[in-house]
């Protein structure tokens, strides 16, 4: 699987027409905590390409890396220019291809049905032509796929995504899901029916995995608040995702009912995009350098399953020597016990607050040969024993317990030790 130094947070690059990303607007992407996202277009008959390539310089001294968005490399070139595919692309790995800031190119979004094979074939022709680059395609969401129809070229869900990940030598899948800000709860389980299988199919196949979640409001959805955005970030984290990239930074202007993104129809910074740059700039502190250098082994489940998570009670042989015996909330609160084993092949666990509107307490409880528990955030591992402070902690001969209060959406880390 590919590796990024810093875990990749990006978003799609919607921007008002004629827009020029200056210094100062770049400077904001860094203060939201963005690490690695999808360029503005470039289109090499109309895009300066001087100031692009400005642009990309500055990025670079920021830390922030990008995946183009370059005509050259799309879909629709291939379509059209199919026999000239190779030497068009080859200007764009020309003009771009050797840029420190550059990991990729964008190929095209949600493709489907007579698409898929043309899509693959680009993603092998780039990686052939440039094998320390990433092509990147962003699929429909689960919902659209996981029936054996044209969508899928008659095959299923798992025999689509197999094929693809094979035929097309890409190193990264990725697929975007907003229907869980519909006013509906009912949609929370096609969101967990997303994460859930694009994570197996990215598992099965040795992919990295970009979920591309919702920031603005339009359609039936709503603007998600703070809770909601740390919610959809961090249910993506627990359940292996690898890199996150939001939908969208800017709003688009005057499209429908489009309101409330990050930066607004005016240029001007929302509630928003300061939520997000708080939620960012935590898990970079407390977690992004953890999670990026670890590998996500099972999720399991306290309160509602959504049919895919088995409980702690139901521990697999796989994780059996973590001696974990119970997750459950005070209030019967649904969340999610994520378990990851780290560079070092260490096993630690994540706890998760599966409800965007209401904080619990939530307990793990282990066998009492665990001597120490280590709360672990950033460089700072602390004996949670010692020091727990309004959290709980409990050790007799029978087991040991730690409760923790996790807001809505919130992640804690915990590394035991026998």
């Amino acid at each position: 699987m590919i590796k990024f130094k810093r875990f990749p947070i990006g978003f799609w690059n919607y921007y008002p027409p004629g827009f020029k990303f200056c210094e100062k607007e770049i400077l904001r992407w860094s203060a939201c905590g963005i690490t690695l996202t999808i360029s503005p277009h470039f289109n090499p008959n109309k895009t300066d390409k001087e100031h692009f390539i400005k642009m990309l310089d500055f990025c670079h001294e920021q830390g922030i890396q990008l995946i183009i968005h370059d005509e050259r490399a799309s879909l629709r070139t291939y379509q059209e220019n199919k026999e000239n595919y190779r030497a068009i692309f080859q200007g764009a790995l020309d003009d771009f291809g050797s840029h420190p800031a550059v990991v990729g190119f964008m190929i095209g979004d949600e493709p489907f049905g007579d698409t898929i094979i043309p899509c693959a074939e680009i993603c092998a022709i780039q990686r052939e032509m440039a094998p320390n680059l990433m092509p990147y395609i962003n699929f429909l969401p689960y919902y659209c796929l996981n029936k054996s129809n044209s969508f899928t070229q008659f095959k299923t869900f798992e025999q689509w995504i197999d094929d693809f990940a094979r035929d097309s030598k890409v190193p990264a899948l990725s697929y975007d899901c907003y229907v869980q800000m519909n006013p509906e709860t009912k949609y929370i389980q096609e969101f967990y029916d997303n994460l859930y299988n694009f994570s197996q199919a990215s598992k099965r196949n040795d992919k990295f995995l970009f979920n591309i979640a919702l920031s603005v409001g339009h359609f039936r959805y709503r603007v998600p608040n703070e809770d909601e955005l740390r919610w959809q970030f961090n249910a993506s984290i627990v359940n292996g995702v690898n890199g996150m990239i939001w939908f969208t930074f800017y709003t688009p202007v005057r499209s429908n009912n489009y309101r409330g993104g990050p930066i607004d129809e005016f240029g001007d910074e929302t509630e928003t995009y300061r939520a997000l740059s708080r939620i960012h700039k935590k898990f970079h502190r407390d977690y992004a350098d953890i999670v990026n250098n670890s590998r996500h082994i099972k999720t399991f489940s306290c309160g509602n399953d959504y049919g895919v998570y088995p409980s702690v009670t139901a521990i697999e042989s796989e994780v059996a020597e973590l001696g974990l015996c119970e997750f459950v909330s005070a209030n019967k609160t649904n969340g999610l016990l994520g378990v990851f084993e780290d560079g070092n092949g260490e096993k630690f666990v994540m706890l998760f607050n599966n409800d965007y509107g209401q904080s619990d307490l939530f307990k793990i409880t282990v066998s009492p040969k665990v001597k120490k528990v280590w709360r672990v955030y950033g460089e700072d591992k602390i004996d949670f024993e010692k020091h727990h402070w309004d959290a709980f902690f409990t050790r007799d001969e029978k087991a040991v317990t730690a409760s923790i209060y996790l807001a809505p959406g919130q992640i804690e880390i915990f590394k035991l030790e026998y």
